[in-house]
């Protein structure tokens, strides 16, 4: 992935209304999450182990695994399923998910990379 597509897939994430900065995730400008109150105000460290607001346009750094783990827990919470996982067949990366009360499990979307998946799983939340 280019860095033009990485910022436009992060950009579609922080886009979808149900969006959410989780402690432990990062930003491109290299902030790490340290904890997000009630209302949605993040803190973040940045270099030098400094605490600050996380900036308004700050985006998520989808090569960042904790950011991806997040993003999975994010997207498990919204399907209402804490089962749901990333496979990979053929070269793809496939959302799959069980929510609650259903007996089969669903393809939700199937991507190129493990991030697209998660990012069309949570528009599709």
């Amino acid at each position: 992935m280019t860095p033009k597509e990485a910022t436009a897939l992060a950009r579609r994430a922080v886009a979808c209304p149900r969006w959410r900065w989780m402690p432990g995730m990062v930003t491109t400008y290299g902030q790490r999450i340290a904890r997000v109150d009630a209302d949605g105000y993040s803190v973040a460290y940045y270099r030098g182990g400094h605490l600050q607001p996380v900036a308004a346009d700050a985006l998520p750094d989808l090569t960042d695994p904790a950011t991806l783990g997040c993003l999975l827990a994010l997207v498990r919470k919204l399907h209402h399923d804490p089962r749901a996982f990333v496979t990979f067949e053929y070269g793809d990366a496939i959302f799959v998910a069980c929510p609650e009360g259903r007996t089969t499990a669903t393809c939700v979307c199937i991507m190129d990379s493990e991030a697209k998946a998660l990012v069309a799983a949570l528009e599709d939340s």
